[in-house]
């Protein structure tokens, strides 16, 4: 389904990032259809990134790697009003939940679809 959006306000609920007004809703039973809905729009209409900054939505199946080797996946990504967190399949089929800061991953390659895990109390390895 294409909706075109006709405003949008941020949040003043912590709940919530932002309202959304698509043409065409204005009606609140109508509009009320689309309540928990995902919305997806093309990475070229997307906000750019500034320098180190990447999609969420490029870490999901990126190899986990720790000293050189990988020891994981990212199965799923999980975003949370104080952050993302991120879900670790091991090597072994443990999964895990990695938070998605700097002082626990480091470098990410888009390129190559590798993320680089500093701790490796986190995964248990």
């Amino acid at each position: 389904m294409n909706l075109v959006v006709e405003s949008i306000k941020e949040a003043t609920n912590p709940k919530f990032n932002a309202y959304i007004r698509f043409v065409g809703y204005d009606v609140k039973e109508k509009a009320s259809s689309l309540s928990n809905a995902k919305i997806y729009i093309e990475r070229s209409k997307a906000h750019p990134l500034s320098e180190g900054e990447v999609y969420t939505s490029d870490l999901q199946d990126m190899a986990v790697i720790f000293d050189g080797k990988t020891v994981g996946t990212v199965d799923s990504i999980i975003e949370m009003s104080n952050g993302v967190l991120l879900e670790v399949r091991r090597l072994d089929g443990k999964k895990y939940l990695l938070p998605y800061k700097d002082v626990f991953v480091g470098t990410v390659d888009i390129a190559n679809s590798t993320l680089e895990l500093k701790n490796r109390e986190l995964l248990e390895l």
